[in-house]
């Protein structure tokens, strides 16, 4: 079975305004049409099981239902990437359970209501998402959080990791902003160095392991993780391509890695062979200087 992922990219319209969003207020209102989405998910079928409907934020499109029951009569599995915002509604999520298993990615950004709707501009919508995983859990459904690490959250991170876990999700993913679009536009505002994150990354780590649960850290170098090398995510990420406004992306890692940025002393790192680095746009707002080959372990010792 050929189990590559596809992810499509539906649409920029989002319910949100994200502060850290990577698109760019020029590209809020696109979004693809229902026929040419039906047709790109009947030709990626041959190619992929699984398909992640992402956006913007696919949940308030008009299509919505039909996609999902689409994807599903032609045997996808199905992961929504969104916001949750809509699933507060338990109608809706009665009626995507009707329809098939699926797998949720919804984004929570702090358990604090004033730093999450902050974060994501809109009053709210916090309660909308604590909600909406509620919703889920209550009907069974797999939930995945993501967590955007930003200035205004990394201090309490043990905090919001512990409220996740306490709606009964045990998978989070932990994610270093990806400083392009607005998270560029206000990146001294939002975007927090590495060295600033670890102590508090790593006691969300601990708090994780203590718990049961499983922490994954999105776009993190090795080098930046120490003591917590088998959470970086890359290496769990499956392959997959992703079909964007524009084009299809084929290799959504060869796409991560054409926006990261590897130094010259990465060469003495023993991770350098399976680190991505970090995105190039950080290096340009925070240099490299926090970042120094491990030289002390070996990477297969990790990974055993």
């Amino acid at each position: 079975m050929n189990e590559r992922h596809f992810v499509l990219i539906t649409g920029n319209v989002c319910n949100n305004h994200c502060i850290f969003c990577p698109n760019g207020d020029d590209k809020r209102d696109c979004k693809l049409n229902h026929e040419t989405l039906i047709r790109i998910i009947d030709e990626s079928k041959s190619n992929h099981d699984f398909i992640t409907l992402s956006g913007g934020e696919v949940t308030i499109r008009d299509d919505f239902l039909d996609i999902c029951q689409h994807a599903h009569d032609i045997n996808y599995g199905i992961i929504v990437q969104t916001n949750a915002r809509k699933l507060a509604d338990p109608s809706l999520c009665l009626r995507l359970v009707e329809q098939g298993e699926k797998i949720y990615h919804v984004s929570f950004h702090s358990h604090v209501e004033a730093v999450h709707d902050h974060l994501t501009r809109r009053s709210g919508s916090l309660e909308q998402v604590r909600t909406a995983i509620r919703n889920l859990r209550n009907l069974n459904q797999k939930v995945i959080t993501n967590t955007v690490i930003a200035k205004q959250n990394y201090a309490d991170l043990k905090g919001t990791v512990n409220s996740i876990f306490d709606m009964g999700v045990t998978h989070i993913q932990l994610a270093a902003m990806h400083p392009i679009g607005n998270a560029n536009r206000n990146a001294g505002e939002v975007l927090p160095s590495f060295s600033e994150i670890y102590p508090y990354v790593r006691k969300a780590v601990d708090l994780s392991a203590q718990r049961g649960g499983k922490i994954l850290l999105e776009a993190f170098p090795y080098c930046v993780c120490q003591g917590m090398y088998e959470h970086v995510a890359e290496p769990h990420i499956p392959k997959m391509n992703v079909r964007n406004m524009e084009q299809e992306l084929n290799g959504f890692k060869k796409y991560r890695l054409e926006g990261k940025s590897k130094m010259k002393k990465c060469v003495d790192c023993c991770f350098n062979q399976i680190c991505e680095g970090p995105w190039k746009e950080y290096i340009d707002f925070y240099g490299e200087e926090e970042f120094n080959p491990i030289t002390d372990i070996e990477s297969d010792e990790v990974f055993k």
